[in-house]
């Protein structure tokens, strides 16, 4: 059986070796999605919902491109949402038991570009309350179709393409 604590530090290093190879398999030459650089009327809507009510939108630029040095730049500016339960939550899978968090509690939710590949966007998230994190994941999205994840029970991640307005 693997200790809790060397399984957190082997899933932190699997997403940490998923971004790399995401970022090392793109040669310089080779397109990638990078997202807040805006090449085009190509577009995502992020959306975060919370019991069913929509808690955040934001609709970010998407560019097709080979890497430079302002698009790596940019693709680690996230957004950060705060957010307070309304009922409990219950976050799955990130440790070896449920971590539940009552009704009430204010909760911080990090979402960023972790990776640029020729295909698609690795989005990462995490949620945390300034003591402990609740979820630290990664979630695919692809430009051209809607995706999303279930972050806890009751909290979710949609990200979907939209054309935006010149």
């Amino acid at each position: 059986m693997v200790a809790p604590c060397l399984k957190q530090a082997l899933v932190g290093l699997s997403l940490c070796l998923i971004v790399g190879a995401s970022s090392a398999q793109a040669p310089s030459s080779v397109p990638v999605w990078f997202w807040r650089i805006p090449c085009g009327d190509r577009g995502l809507a992020i959306d975060v919902t919370l019991s069913g009510r929509s808690v955040y939108h934001a609709e970010v630029p998407i560019c097709h491109m080979v890497r430079t040095r302002d698009a790596t730049t940019k693709e680690n500016n996230g957004f950060k949402i705060l957010l307070t339960t309304s009922k409990p939550l219950v976050f799955s899978g990130y440790r070896d038991t449920d971590d539940v968090v009552p009704a009430g509690k204010s909760l911080e939710m990090d979402i960023w570009e972790a990776g640029a590949d020729p295909d698609d966007l690795i989005i990462g998230v995490s949620v945390a309350d300034g003591k402990k994190i609740y979820m630290n994941t990664v979630l695919i999205a692809e430009p051209k179709i809607e995706s999303g994840s279930a972050i806890a029970n009751d909290l979710f991640v949609t990200v979907k393409p939209i054309k935006l307005k010149p």
